[in-house]
């Protein structure tokens, strides 16, 4: 049941993405896309868990404060990357 919550949450939320928040309509470049997508989402949650650690361990944040600062800053990061990277739109997109 993880991996299945997981697979469908993913494609959701690659869709939603894709679509809805960046108005990416081009069909081009989609498996590239959700590859890129699904490597940042395994690093951002190698990066979640190590920021939890260094606040919690480290710094001596509270769990709960140190995993909303951990998750904040991964989805401004998240943005950046998406908007900037993953679905960037370039000159013939733009047309």
């Amino acid at each position: 049941s993880a991996a299945l919550s997981f697979s469908v949450a993913f494609f959701v939320s690659f869709g939603l993405q894709k679509f809805w928040t960046f108005r990416d309509k081009s069909t081009q470049k989609v498996a590239r896309q959700t590859a890129f997508y699904f490597l940042v989402a395994v690093i951002n949650l190698g990066l979640n868990t190590l920021l939890v650690y260094i606040f919690v361990d480290y710094l001596s944040v509270h769990k709960f404060a140190a995993k909303f600062i951990a998750s904040g800053t991964i989805a401004i990061e998240s943005f950046f990357v998406y908007r900037y990277v993953i679905f960037a739109k370039n000159d013939e997109t733009e047309k």
